[in-house]
């Protein structure tokens, strides 16, 4: 198995074709195994967001503008998780349920693995290992062997709707009936659990959570955000948002921000909890907030991206787009690029939110798009995946 030069990354990858992940179906779609060894690599993308911050910002830069380097079929629609991208491979769950291997480079259908009834977030893989969220099949998390093709452990918490955290050998998720778990990675055993008190109003958790330092942060869908200690589980604060939190959370300059479907964006302290600012995004937000340096950028229903400076909450700029935003964002260099649900991925300048690049996709996407390698992946309702590349068309 090569590994991508540091120096030169783009041609490590395209031109070491030995190196290139492998997979085999044992029975049909019954098996998904690697005939080699999946080495993840430093420009990956795998989790949710890319890192454990969720501000979903890529490791080199994407310039527009793209063209069209493949488009697979993958037979079923995807949830609100990005794909990831683990050294030349692209994995996704989708809603019915399946584990989808596709070669990164080509866009060929390596084989697939069903392993619940839906897989609604992002997995999240470390070393040979997938993690995958599952809901309405009475599994809440299911770790995968790429390497061995076989199932590590299944554990049962109930149904988990966002992408799960993994922070020093330890799985952080919530659970629709509002509760969080810690999970030992290794072998599923349950480290900590936290529940809503007095949840008699069956409110649960939906949002991606993130992390920094010692803390993970969740929102619910009552409109509280939490810090936890990842250690012990410990609550260290506990912050009204203003309204429920559908979105994913990110943290950005020691500040935790989220959106609320009522259209807030708020900032608050990490470590205090403190509310430094509210933002009025006018709409709601079911996009999760993404970023790079002091700015984050959230798009709302209404078809707006708003850039806001994630130290004081001051509007940096807001750009309207011809569709509702549903799905997160992503950051690469100078440009933000966004999927509407009207059928589009836009591309914008950073700076100013100026549109220099737009594309028609044949579904809505509905999905957070990812990117690693000079490659931008883009998933829609239609149950197709795009992959971009630079150029002209």
């Amino acid at each position: 198995m090569g590994f991508l030069n540091a120096g030169h990354p783009m041609r490590s990858f395209f031109c070491h074709g030995a190196a290139m992940l492998l997979v085999s179906l044992a029975a049909g779609c019954s098996g998904l195994r690697m005939d080699r060894p999946v080495i993840p690599q430093r420009d990956d993308w795998p989790t949710a967001g890319r890192t454990n911050s969720r501000l979903a910002s890529t490791a080199g830069t994407l310039k527009p503008p793209l063209r069209q380097a493949w488009e697979v079929d993958l037979a079923a629609g995807f949830g609100s998780g990005s794909p990831l991208v683990i050294d030349t491979l692209v994995l996704t769950g989708n809603l019915r349920g399946e584990l989808c291997a596709v070669n990164l480079r080509t866009g060929k259908k390596i084989g697939s693995i069903h392993l619940g009834d839906a897989v609604p977030g992002s997995p999240v893989v470390e070393g040979s290992i997938a993690y995958l969220p599952l809901t309405g099949s009475g599994e809440s998390l299911v770790a995968f062997n790429l390497n061995e093709g076989k199932t590590a452990w299944r554990e049962s918490h109930g149904d988990v709707e966002m992408s799960p955290l993994l922070k020093d050998r330890k799985l952080y998720f919530g659970t629709t009936g509002g509760e969080v778990y810690c999970l030992d990675c290794v072998t599923g055993a349950m480290v900590w659990k936290y529940e809503i008190p007095e949840n008699t109003m069956f409110l649960g958790f939906r949002a991606t959570p993130a992390a920094l330092d010692s803390l993970v942060f969740f929102g619910d869908d009552g409109g509280i955000l939490y810090a936890f200690s990842a250690a012990t589980g410990s609550l260290r604060w506990r912050t009204p948002a203003g309204g429920g939190v559908a979105a994913g959370i990110a943290v950005a300059e020691g500040v935790v921000v989220a959106g609320t479907i009522g259209g807030t964006l708020l900032g608050c302290d990490a470590s205090s909890g403190r509310v430094r600012w509210r933002y009025d995004a006018g709409a709601p937000l079911y996009a999760a907030p993404v970023g790079s340096g002091d700015t984050v950028y959230a798009g709302s229903l209404s078809g707006v991206v708003h850039a806001v400076r994630c130290t004081d909450g001051r509007g940096i700029w807001k750009t309207a787009l011809e569709g509702p935003i549903n799905a997160a964002a992503l950051v690469s260099g100078d440009y933000l690029y966004v999927g509407t649900l009207k059928k589009h991925i836009v591309g914008l300048l950073r700076w100013d939110g100026s549109q220099v690049w737009s594309q028609d996709v044949d579904g809505r996407i509905k999905t957070a798009p990812a990117a690693a390698y000079g490659r931008l992946l883009v998933a829609t309702d239609e149950h197709t995946m795009v992959c971009y590349v630079e150029g002209s068309q």
